[in-house]
């Protein structure tokens, strides 16, 4: 209902005069991505990046050069403009065109920056990752954005992209792989060598384990905080492609 009344009775609504917004104006942000291997997600990781951004420049302060206010509006940065309408005549406020509505101009150019207030700067940041981060979630880095004239910077948005792993596969925290096991083992059970995130360990398959079955590994998983995922082994039944005579009557035996 504001903006209704305020286009026929000025920005304020009902005639009021609305101030001019006091909030300093905002750089745009940065995204960069970061890929991590599986192994730095467990791990957690310190990175440093080189990018570019537009920086305040320390010569002018960001404000482009000597500054004095704007003469045709008096540094409201608004003007105040009559409307004949059928209604009469009504009020409506608008941006200063000679100050783009910042309420002052700049003067004596600044040198450095040619009257622009900002400069090309490569940045070289570092930062921590924490352990069991997501695929797709990002690091907000408050200030490291592009610089706007007479405002403020804008932020850098990391985000983060997980790397296929050749052996593991992720859900969450926990972690999924797939073991191939022979004919023998399964029906007798055995002990069997894997890998996992931090080294190898042994567990024990029971005789009679089926293909397709999950044997769950507690903790072996990803950490998060005070969370920690399991590893999921889905046996599978190793399948030789050659096998010997003999070998083929003891199958025929059985």
């Amino acid at each position: 209902m504001d903006d209704i009344f305020s286009s026929f009775f000025g920005n304020g609504g009902f005639g009021k005069q609305r101030q001019r917004n006091s909030r300093p104006h905002r750089g745009s942000d940065i995204r960069v991505n970061i890929h991590l291997p599986l192994e730095d997600v467990f791990t957690g990781s310190h990175k440093k990046i080189k990018y570019k951004r537009n920086d305040k420049c320390n010569s002018c302060n960001g404000h482009g050069g000597d500054q004095i206010k704007c003469v045709q509006c008096g540094g409201r940065g608004i003007l105040t403009q009559l409307q004949q309408t059928p209604f009469g005549k009504i009020q409506n406020n608008v941006h200063c065109s000679d100050c783009q509505g910042e309420g002052s101009k700049t003067i004596n150019p600044c040198k450095k920056c040619t009257g622009k207030g900002i400069f090309l700067k490569e940045e070289t940041l570092e930062f921590d990752i924490p352990k069991g981060i997501m695929d797709g979630e990002i690091l907000l880095i408050k200030g490291k954005g592009n610089f706007f004239k007479r405002g403020i910077s804008g932020d850098l948005v990391v985000n983060i992209v997980e790397s296929p792993h050749a052996i593991f596969r992720r859900n969450g925290l926990d972690i999924h792989q797939q073991i191939k096991l022979t004919y023998k083992d399964l029906v007798l059970g055995a002990p069997v060598d894997i890998e996992t995130l931090d080294g190898k360990i042994r567990i024990t398959v029971k005789g009679g384990t089926q293909v397709g079955h999950i044997l769950r590994v507690p903790n072996k998983g990803l950490l998060r905080g005070n969370k920690r995922g399991d590893m999921l082994l889905e046996i599978w039944l190793d399948i030789p492609k050659k096998i010997k005579a003999e070998e083929k009557n003891i199958i025929k035996q059985l």
